[in-house]
């Protein structure tokens, strides 16, 4: 069935390698000691716990187990049960989201602007492929989608406010932020379903800040 696959490959030079065509790009895998590799070793206190049960069926699997692993338990002596990759995996990533649940992590995605290591060189197939394939460009997509443009209302009151002509600005005395906010949104006919308003952010949809910016802009420049 895998042979048919487009996205599988075999090695014909090593019958334990393998390819895999992800979307970033091929992946060679190597069979080799990979049970080893991943074989969960039982501890010896649950051996110990079969074998001095008052039941003849756990006896038996204690016997078994024991025979099977008393000499690698024997040869490792204090160093303790050994580790599968698998378990030493889950336990470096409880660590790791125990470490990131402390903290308040910021990601910055890195593309790589051309193979040359040259500086102000840009690759443009190669970076909109790094693109696709961090999915950068469906997170922008959905962004657009939903409100990408997000201030703080006190932040968009103190920024947008003096836009108000004199009447309208007189009215802002004596409101709080988020009716001060609606009432700049109103006055540039913003629609409803373009913004919204949350417990202490305003949201935007895509390109409805630009008249404003443009106006604020122009208005400094003015003065």
């Amino acid at each position: 069935a895998l042979e048919s696959n487009p996205r599988f490959k075999r090695e014909p030079k090593d019958p334990a390698v393998f390819h895999v065509h992800h979307y970033a790009g091929p992946v060679n895998y190597d069979t080799t000691g990979f049970l080893e590799k991943n074989r969960d070793v039982v501890h010896g206190d649950l051996l110990q716990l079969l074998g001095e049960s008052n039941f003849q069926l756990p006896q038996t699997f204690s016997q078994h187990l024991m025979g099977a692993n008393g000499a690698k338990s024997t040869t490792r002596g204090s160093m303790g049960p050994k580790q599968s990759v698998s378990s030493r995996f889950k336990t470096q990533l409880r660590e790791l989201v125990a470490r990131l649940n402390k903290t308040s992590p910021h990601f910055i995605r890195c593309i790589k602007p051309n193979t040359l290591l040259t500086h102000s060189v840009y690759d443009q197939p190669l970076v909109l492929e790094q693109l696709r394939s961090c999915g950068v460009l469906e997170v922008v997509r959905i962004a657009r989608q939903g409100f990408p443009t997000r201030y703080p209302c006190t932040v968009f009151l103190e920024r947008y406010a003096f836009l108000l002509p004199p009447a309208l600005a007189g009215n802002l005395k004596g409101r709080d932020v988020k009716s001060g906010c609606k009432l700049i949104m109103n006055h540039f006919q913003i629609a409803e379903a373009m913004f919204q308003i949350g417990r202490s952010k305003l949201f935007l949809r895509a390109g409805q800040i630009g008249q404003m910016e443009d106006l604020r802009t122009r208005c400094i420049h003015s003065a």
